[in-house]
C-alpha cells in the first residue's frame, strides 16, 4: 500500500508575484517544494510514499490562498488551506510533517515552535545558525518523539547513492584528499541592503547562506561527509557526536562599491583547509579544502568537488547541489624508471543524473522523511542529527577564526 505524507508548507510568498508572472528563472523553495510535492512518484521509480501539500502557512490568509492558487492549482484532492501565521498551521491536525522554509534567521524558532505542536519537520538549511543552537533542537525531538531533518536533498539524489556505493566498494583505495569549490555571481553591488544573502541580520554571507546552502560551502561539507567520514567510520559511525576536523581558514569581508553601505559586516568569499586524523595505524592523514564565493562564474566544465584516493579519484561536476555526472578513474601503481610511480591500467567509467519529473532535488528528500515517518523513525539514516550538528561546528569554527559575529539575539539558544 502507497504511504500518503501529508504536508504543511511554513512562510510563503516571498517575491510571488516576480515568481507567479514568470520574472524569475528558479522558484523560491517553498514554492519549488510545493511544485515537486504534484510530481508523479512513478517518473523516479517509486511506489511507496507520495505526497500531498494539504496546508500553507503566509503572514496573512489572503497571501497563503494567493500562494495556493499559483503553486498547487493542479493539485489532485481536496484544496490545501491557507492560514495567516505559523501557529494556526500547527494546531491543524491534518497536517503530520511541515516544510520550514523561512529565512535563516525563524529556523530555530520555527523549528522549536513545530517540534513542541508534535509535526514532523523537514528544516531547510541551515538547520540554525550555530551548533549550540542546531543541539537544542535535535534534543528536543528526541525528547519528544517526533521527527527532525535537515533539507539537504543532495545526499539523496541518486547521484550521492552511487558515490557512497564508490566509498563503501574501497575501489578509490585510501582516500586521501577532498577538493572542492563553488561558486555564485550575486551582482552584490545591485541587490538591496536587505536581501537575506547579505543582511547580517538574517544570517547573511557566503559561509551561512551560500555555504550551508544557504548553498555552496554546505553542499561541499555533504560531499565530505559522504567521501572522509564514511570512508573513515563506515556506512554505520559509533553511536556519539562525529569528531571536528582541525581547521584553517580564511573569510574575505565583502566590500561595496557604495560607501554609504555596510562594508565587512558579512563575508563575501571564504577559504578553508580541513585536516583528518588517519583512518587506522599505518595509514596517512587526510585533507580537505573549500572556497565558497558570492563573486566568480562558475566556470564551465570544472568539478565542484574532486576526491583522490590511493587508487583513483571520484570527479562530482557541478552545479554540487544536484550533479549531472560523475567521473570514476581507477589505476594500479608500478615501480617506474625514473619517477616514484607511474599509474597503470587506468580505467575510467562515468554516470550522468537526469532530475525525474523536471524535480530539482526535493521529492528525493521528501522520500525520505515520508518513509521514516511512516516506520516510526524519528531520525534519517541517511541526514542524521549529528552531520547536522558537526556541519554547524565547522561554520562556527571558521566564523570565529574570521571574527564574524552575528547579533546576541540570533546567536541566542
Amino acid at each position: 500500500m502507497t504511504y500518503t505524507l501529508r504536508w504543511g508548507v511554513i512562510s510563503t510568498g516571498r517575491k510571488l508575484l516576480s515568481i507567479a508572472t514568470q520574472v524569475s528563472k528558479y522558484s523560491l523553495e517553498d514554492q519549488q517544494f510545493c511544485k515537486e510535492s504534484l510530481i508523479d512518484p512513478a517518473t523516479r521509480n517509486v511506489s511507496d510514499v507520495k505526497h500531498k501539500v494539504v496546508a500553507v502557512s503566509s503572514r496573512s490568509a489572503q497571501r497563503a490562498e494567493e500562494f495556493i492558487d499559483i503553486w498547487l492549482k493542479n493539485a489532485e484532492g481536496a484544496r490545501a488551506k491557507g492560514y495567516g501565521g505559523i501557529e494556526a498551521l500547527l494546531k491543524d491536525p491534518d497536517v503530520q510533517a511541515v516544510y520550514i522554509a523561512a529565512p535563516n534567521t525563524y529556523h530555530y524558532e520555527y523549528c522549536k515552535m513545530a517540534i513542541l505542536a508534535g509535526k514532523g519537520v523537514l528544516l531547510e538549511k541551515p538547520a540554525a545558525v550555530n551548533a549550540k543552537q542546531a543541539k537544542v533542537l535535535f534534543d528536543l525531538a528526541k525528547k519528544h518523539n517526533v521527527f527532525l531533518m535537515e533539507g539537504a536533498w543532495t545526499h539523496h539524489l541518486p547521484a550521492a547513492n552511487k558515490v557512497r556505493e564508490i566509498i563503501d566498494s574501497g575501489v578509490l583505495g585510501d582516500i586521501q584528499h577532498v577538493n572542492g569549490a563553488y561558486f555564485i555571481e550575486l551582482n552584490i553591488n545591485k541587490l538591496a541592503v536587505t536581501d537575506v544573502h547579505l543582511d547580517p541580520a538574517q544570517g547573511g554571507g557566503s559561509l551561512l547562506d551560500v555555504g550551508p546552502y544557504a548553498w555552496y560551502l554546505f553542499h561541499f561539507l555533504v560531499w565530505i561527509y559522504m567521501t572522509l567520514y564514511r570512508h573513515t567510520f563506515g556506512p554505520n559511525p559509533p553511536p556519539g557526536p562525529l569528531p571536528l576536523p582541525k581547521i584553517q581558514s580564511i573569510l574575505t569581508p565583502i566590500q561595496y562599491e557604495d560607501p554609504a553601505r555596510l562594508s565587512g559586516a558579512i563575508d563575501e568569499a571564504t577559504v578553508a583547509l580541513f585536516s583528518f586524523p588517519p583512518s587506522s595505524p599505518g595509514k596517512t592523514g587526510k585533507t580537505a579544502m573549500f572556497h565558497t564565493s558570492f563573486s566568480i562564474i562558475p566556470p564551465t566544465g570544472a568539478p565542484c568537488c574532486t576526491v583522490f584516493g590511493s587508487r583513483g579519484k571520484l570527479t562530482i561536476d557541478f552545479p554540487a547541489p544536484r550533479p549531472s555526472k560523475i567521473t570514476l578513474e581507477t589505476h594500479d601503481i608500478q615501480q617506474g624508471p625514473t619517477v616514484p610511480w607511474i599509474k597503470k591500467d587506468v580505467k575510467i567509467e562515468s554516470w550522468e543524473y537526469v532530475m525525474a519529473g523536471g524535480a530539482r532535488g526535493f521529492v528525493y528528500e521528501m522520500d525520505d522523511v515520508a518513509r521514516c515517518l511512516r516506520d516510526g523513525r524519528t531520525e534519517s539514516e541517511t541526514v542524521p542529527g549529528r552531520a547536522t550538528i558537526l556541519s554547524m561546528e565547522i561554520f562556527d569554527t571558521i566564523r570565529e577564526q574570521g571574527g564574524l559575529k552575528y547579533s546576541d539575539a540570533l546567536e541566542a539558544f
